[in-house]
C-alpha cells in the first residue's frame, strides 16, 4: 500500500468514527475524530506540494490553510469553523457542521492530489 492509500484509509476510518460517535449523540468525540482526519489529510496535502511539515498538529497545519493563497475560499472558512474553539457551555461559535467542514477540506485535498476516488 502506497502513502496515498494509506493516508485515504487512515482518513476514512477517522470520518466512519466520526459518523459513529455522531449517530450516539457524542458530538465533541465525532468533531475530534474529523478534526483528525483533516489532520491526516492536509500532512498528506503539504507532503505531495514538497512543503515540509515541521509541526503535524491540525490547528498549525489548518492555520496555514488560512493564509494558504492556493486553498480556495470555501475551504478557508471550513478550516477557520474547524479550527474555533468550543464555547465554554460546548457549544460551537457558530451553527458549522463539523464533519461537512472536514468533508470539505478533505475534498479539496483528494482534488489536489490527484486521488479523487
Amino acid at each position: 500500500m502506497n502513502e496515498a492509500e494509506l493516508a485515504r484509509e487512515r482518513i476514512s476510518k477517522e470520518m466512519t468514527l466520526a459518523e459513529t460517535f455522531r449517530k450516539q449523540g457524542n458530538e465533541g468525540r465525532a468533531r475530534v475524530c474529523a478534526r483528525r482526519a483533516v489532520g491526516i489529510a492536509l500532512v498528506w496535502y503539504y507532503e505531495s506540494r514538497k512543503i515540509n511539515i515541521t509541526n503535524p498538529d491540525v490547528i498549525e497545519l489548518m492555520k496555514r490553510v488560512l493564509s494558504d493563497s492556493i486553498v480556495p475560499d470555501d475551504v478557508q472558512q471550513a478550516a477557520q469553523r474547524l479550527s474555533a474553539k468550543i464555547t465554554s457551555e460546548f457549544q460551537y461559535a457558530s451553527s458549522s457542521d463539523p464533519l461537512a467542514d472536514a468533508r470539505c477540506i478533505i475534498d479539496f485535498v483528494l482534488k489536489e492530489t490527484g486521488y479523487v476516488a
